[in-house]
């Protein structure tokens, strides 16, 4: 977002509203997104089954 809207990150007008838009449509977008989670333990769990694939 921030690349596309360069002028706007140049002056600070990008308002927080923006940023929280793209982290939800980010977050829901399967195709792009693998894992999302806070716990450590799922990361790892992840990893090694991504490994194996």
């Amino acid at each position: 977002m921030e690349k596309k809207f360069k002028w706007k990150k140049l002056f600070g007008t990008i308002h927080p509203d923006e940023y929280l838009v793209v982290e939800h449509n980010t977050m829901y977008d399967f195709k792009n997104t693998l894992l999302y989670t806070t716990n450590l333990e799922d990361v790892i769990e992840f990893l090694e089954q991504k490994k194996w694939d």
